[in-house]
C-alpha cells in the first residue's frame, strides 16, 4: 500500500476523533491506517501546512474498512449486506472491475477488445492466466470456403446429410483445421451429431431413448419450434454431460480440453430450435475457422450463400461482444457457477446453474428487456417520446445504468461504437444509437453492456433473443473460470442465514 493519500476537502469527511470512535480504535491505530495508504485524507479547515494530526478522514474509506472488519469477525448484518452489492465476500483473482472498466487477470478487458484479441485467447487467460490462442484463426481463412461449401449447402437438408457432410469436411479440410481432442467429450459431442434423423411426427413426445443413445434429433423433438437461442443451451449442455462418462473428478488439462470443447458446441447449440442440420453447419464452419465467433453467426443467422463463411467483419465484431462478456466478477450466474463448483459438480453442471440462474428476468432478462425497448421505439425520431412516456409512468429504462459504473459502463459504449461502424445505417442500431442520445442530453445513465449487445445483433441482423445468447456464450468462459477457480479454492460456499422467524 502507498502512503496517505490526500482528497480535496469537501463532503463526508471526519475528525481524528470521530474516525477512531467510528472504527473502534486508538488515534495511533487511525494514522497507521493512514500511513498504509487505506484512509485518503485532507487538511482540515485553518489547519497550518504540515501539521501532522489536522487533518480530515474520508468517511466512505472509514466505512469500507470498518465493513470490511466486521465481516472477518463475523458480523451477520454485514455479510447479509455483502450479498446486496456491498463489500467482497470471497477472493478471486479472475476479474477485477473499478470506473475505469474490467480487467481480466490484470489485463484491460477493454484494451483486450480493442486490439482484437480473439474470444478464444480470452477463454486461455481467464482459465490458465496465460493469453494465448490455441486455435489460431489463420490468414486468409476463406480460403476454406470451398471445402466449407458441400457441408454447409448440405446442412439445410437434414441432421443425416448433414452429419455426413460434417465428417466429410473435417475429412479434407485444410491443414490449419483442428481435429477435436482425443478425450471422452469430443467423442461424445460429435457422436451426439450421428443420432440419426428425427423419426417423422416425434416433435413434442417424450423422449425414452436411453441417455447414452441421445442425439441432437431427439434433443430437437424437445424444444419447440422457433424458441430463442438461450433455450437450447439450456436443454443441450446438460445433455452433453450425459454423454461424458469421464466427466467427474478429471485433471485439470483434461478439464481445460473439456472446457474448451464445451464452449464450442454451445456456440453451435444457438441453432437448436432451428433443427440438428443448421447445429451441424454451425459446428463444421467453427472447426474450419477455428473461431466460435464464426461457429456462432452460423447458428444464429447462416450466410444467404451456403458456400459462404462469415466475413472477418462480422467475426471481430462478434469477437469483441464475446470478450467484454467473458467475466464479470461475482454476477449471479457466476456465483451460481462457483456454488455447483464448490462441492465438486462438473463443469456442465456449473454451467447449467449458470444457464438457469441468467434465465431470471434481473439478469439475463435486462438483454430481453432492452430489446424489447428497442422493438417499441420503431424508429429513431420515438426515442425521446417512448423514453418520456415510460418516465412518466414510473418504468425503468433497461439498458441504461449499472450499479458498479456510475459513470457509465464502458463496455455498453464500446460496443455501440463498434456497431455503429460495422453498420451504420442498421435499423435497431440507429434506434440504440437515438436512445443512448436522449439518455445523455437529459443527463439520465449511460448505456450497459444490454444496450450494447442488443446494438451488435441488431448491426449482424441477428434473430430476436440473440443478445442473451451472445451473453451467455461469452460469459460461459468466466462460468467455467469460476468453477476452476472454487475448485481449486477447496471449500464449499455455505453462507449462514440470519434468522428472522417466530420461536418457539
Amino acid at each position: 500500500m502507498s502512503a496517505s493519500r490526500d482528497l480535496p476537502p469537501g463532503e463526508g469527511l471526519l475528525d481524528a476523533r470521530q474516525a477512531a470512535e467510528l472504527l473502534g480504535v486508538k488515534l495511533s491505530t487511525l494514522y497507521a491506517y493512514v500511513s498504509r495508504g487505506w484512509v485518503r485524507t485532507a487538511p482540515a479547515t485553518g489547519a497550518q501546512p504540515g501539521g501532522a494530526r489536522a487533518r480530515l478522514y474520508a468517511r466512505a474509506d472509514l466505512d469500507r474498512l470498518k465493513a470490511r472488519h466486521d465481516a472477518r469477525a463475523g458480523h451477520g448484518a454485514v455479510a447479509a449486506g455483502a450479498l446486496r452489492w456491498g463489500e467482497p465476500v470471497l477472493e478471486s483473482s479472475l476479474t477485477r472491475i473499478d470506473d475505469r472498466g474490467h480487467s481480466y487477470r490484470g489485463q484491460s478487458a477493454l484494451e483486450l477488445a480493442a486490439r482484437g484479441v480473439r474470444f478464444e485467447a480470452v477463454c486461455e487467460l481467464l482459465w490458465t492466466g496465460q493469453l494465448r490462442d490455441r486455435l489460431p484463426l489463420a490468414p486468409g481463412a476463406g480460403a476454406g470456403a470451398g471445402a466449407t461449401a458441400t457441408a454447409t449447402a448440405t446442412a439445410t437438408a437434414t441432421a443425416t446429410a448433414t452429419a455426413t457432410a460434417t465428417a466429410t469436411a473435417t475429412a479434407t479440410a485444410p491443414s490449419r483445421t483442428v481435429a477435436p481432442p482425443a478425450n471422452s467429450f469430443a467423442t461424445s459431442a460429435d457422436d451426439m451429431l450421428r443420432g440419426g434423423p428425427r423419426p417423422p411426427g416425434r416433435r413434442g413426445k417424450a423422449l425414452r431413448a436411453p441417455a447414452q443413445g441421445l442425439g441432437l434429433a431427439q434433443l430437437e423433438d424437445l424444444i419447440p419450434m422457433g424458441a430463442p437461442p438461450l433455450a437450447g443451451l439450456s436443454l443441450a449442455v446438460p445433455a452433453l454431460g450425459l454423454v461424458d462418462p469421464g466427466r467427474f473428478d478429471a485433471p485439470l488439462e483434461a478439464e481445460l480440453t473439456r472446457a474448451r470443447e464445451l464452449v464450442r458446441m454451445m456456440s453451435a447449440l444457438l441453432a437448436l430450435a432451428h433443427g440438428a442440420g443448421r447445429v451441424a453447419a454451425a459446428l463444421t464452419v467453427g472447426r474450419l475457422t477455428n473461431s466460435v465467433a464464426a461457429s456462432a453467426l452460423v447458428a444464429l443467422s447462416p450466410p444467404r450463400d451456403p458456400g459462404s463463411l462469415p466475413s472477418r467483419a462480422r467475426i471481430t465484431l462478434l469477437d469483441r461482444a464475446l470478450v467484454l462478456s467473458a467475466d464479470h466478477e461475482l454476477n449471479p450466474s457466476s456465483f451460481a457457477a462457483r456454488v455447483a463448483g464448490s462441492v465438486g459438480a462438473d463443469l456442465y453442471a456449473c454451467v447449467s446453474a449458470a444457464l438457469a440462474t441468467l434465465s431470471g428476468p434481473r439478469h439475463g432478462g435486462m438483454c430481453d428487456r432492452a430489446e424489447a425497448l428497442l422493438a417499441e421505439v420503431e424508429r429513431p425520431e420515438r426515442a425521446a417520446d417512448v423514453l418520456f412516456e415510460r418516465s412518466a409512468r414510473g418504468e425503468s429504462i433497461p439498458g441504461f445504468g449499472h450499479h458498479l459504473y456510475p459513470r457509465g459502463d464502458p463496455r455498453g459504449r464500446m460496443l455501440l461504437e463498434a456497431a455503429a461502424a460495422h453498420a451504420p445505417r442498421a435499423a435497431g442500431v440507429r434506434r440504440a444509437l437515438a436512445l443512448a442520445k436522449v439518455m445523455r442530453t437529459t443527463r439520465r445513465e449511460e448505456p450497459t453492456l444490454d444496450l450494447g449487445l442488443c446494438a451488435v445483433a441488431a448491426a449482424l441482423d441477428l434473430p430476436r433473443g440473440a443478445p442473451v445468447a451472445l451473453f451467455a456464450l461469452g460469459r460461459a468462459a468466466g462460468w467455467i473460470a469460476h468453477a476452476l477457480e472454487q475448485r481449486a479454492a477447496g471449500f464449499v460456499l455455505r453462507p449462514r442465514a440470519r434468522y428472522v422467524g417466530p420461536t418457539g
